[in-house]
């Protein structure tokens, strides 16, 4: 066992949670924080500093007077790295980006439906050999759909039996937007894991962009932030206090399937009158698109017009209308104070913004409507990336302070070697390298 992995005192616990809710914090601040007499800090910062899993800088902050400039510690997260794989309709992307948020590089291929899984798997390896020669520290796949707390694509719920869910063949229970490859029916996240041999966690697009406009986007400093996504497909990431809320199933914020007509059409996901069952729960429909602009074209075309075609405006205005209300009744519950419009959009985000404020205004409950703060996303296409180094920098953290966590996920890569899946709730593999590289 090496000196970063060796279980942690609990000193040395206190201040990396400490830490990790502060980003920054001097000796003093930790003091305060942690509760912990001096001579027990100081051995806590001393022992994390040998290991590694602490940086000591000087505080750039600005201050009174002359004399030795203060320093502050913050988690080393600078050097870990993860590859952001994500599944989307038209691009598979892969990111490497650094724990602490910094996107060193990107690769695409496009997504096809009859590709293998190895052929994908191919893809990923030399995506990550053309932006990296050392192989990551994890890896995180965004998936385009709900994804179970146990980590699989909720088309992959099983049913409930007298001894709870089952092992039987894959149900679909949620229709994805467009096709899908067998090999993702079948559950990616198996094949990937014993190809990578890298800790690795699956969790809805929509939601790693939330997280990522929430630690270093639109949503910095929210207590509750919902995110929108709109050009990946409607729906919502809800961060509460640094953390993704997925809900008891995992579809929280799944504002496509929120109904919004009782004698609607059924939906693929078993609800009656979705929004995504409606005319308007799509996106770039083409009669709508036909109507508008008297031409075939595209949602990109439509965003390229906004600032100087009002039809284009119109349209958009009306998106922001029809999210209005499967949103409302949930901001007026929740009262999130910062509500972060879909980055894609680019300048069309503007007169979204304009039709939710519109219809929420009349919809939410004053205080809450008053209280809320409607505002573009800022990290456009790197958003997911973002959120992925967030999510593995939150699980790298816990696994250092949490013998527990280290335990299941010791036991995890135990089953790998062994030829087990490793197939729990923490998604984990073995840190032992990057074997498909």
């Amino acid at each position: 066992m090496n000196r970063e992995t060796a279980a942690l005192r609990p000193g040395e616990q206190s201040v990396l949670l400490a830490l990790q809710s502060l980003g920054r914090a001097s000796r003093r601040q930790l003091s305060l924080v942690t509760g912990l007499p001096r001579t027990t800090l100081t051995a806590a910062v001393s022992g994390l500093l040998e290991r590694g899993l602490l940086v000591e800088d000087e505080d750039t902050a600005p201050r009174a007077g002359a004399g030795r400039p203060a320093t502050v510690l913050h988690i080393a997260l600078a050097n870990r790295t993860v590859a952001v794989v994500e599944f989307g309709h038209h691009v598979q992307a892969t990111t490497l980006v650094s724990y602490d948020g910094r996107v060193l590089g990107r690769a695409d291929l496009p997504a096809r439906a009859e590709r293998s899984m190895s052929a994908v798997i191919t893809g990923i390896t030399e995506n990550i050999k053309r932006m990296t020669a050392t192989p990551p520290d994890s890896m995180v796949v965004a998936l385009g759909m709900p994804v179970l707390r146990d980590g699989r694509g909720l088309w992959h719920a099983r049913p409930h039996g007298p001894g709870g869910p089952s092992r039987a063949a894959p149900v679909p229970a949620w229709r994805p937007a467009g096709p899908v490859p067998a090999w993702m029916r079948a559950d990616p996240v198996l094949a990937l894991e014993a190809a990578f041999m890298l800790p690795l966690q699956v969790a809805n697009d929509a939601n790693l962009a939330a997280l990522g406009e929430a630690e270093h986007g639109a949503a910095r400093g929210a207590r509750a932030a919902v995110c929108l996504s709109v050009l990946r497909g409607y729906g919502a990431g809800i961060v509460i206090n640094g953390r993704l809320f997925n809900g008891a199933a995992g579809v929280a914020g799944e504002l496509a399937h929120v109904s919004v007509s009782e004698d609607g059409t059924l939906c693929a996901c078993g609800g009656r009158g979705c929004l995504a069952t409606t005319p308007r729960g799509h996106l770039a429909h083409p009669g709508d698109l036909l109507a508008f602009f008297d031409e075939a074209t595209g949602m990109h075309d439509v965003l390229g017009r906004a600032q100087h075609d009002p039809r284009a405006q119109h349209y958009l205005i009306d998106i922001g209308r029809t999210l209005a209300e499967p949103l409302a009744g949930f901001l007026t519950l929740l009262n999130p104070d910062t509500l972060v419009v879909d980055a894609d959009l680019g300048a069309g985000a503007t007169f979204v913004i304009s039709g939710l404020q519109a219809a929420l205004r009349r919809r939410v409950a004053p205080p809450a409507f008053q209280a809320l703060r409607i505002v573009p996303g800022e990290l456009a296409r790197h958003a997911i990336a973002v959120g992925g180094a967030v999510l593995a920098r939150q699980r790298y953290i816990e696994a250092l302070v949490s013998p527990q966590r280290r335990l299941r996920t010791g036991e995890s890569q135990t089953r790998q070697r062994q030829g087990g899946s490793g197939a729990g709730a923490e998604r984990t593999g073995s840190a032992g390298g990057l074997t498909a590289l």
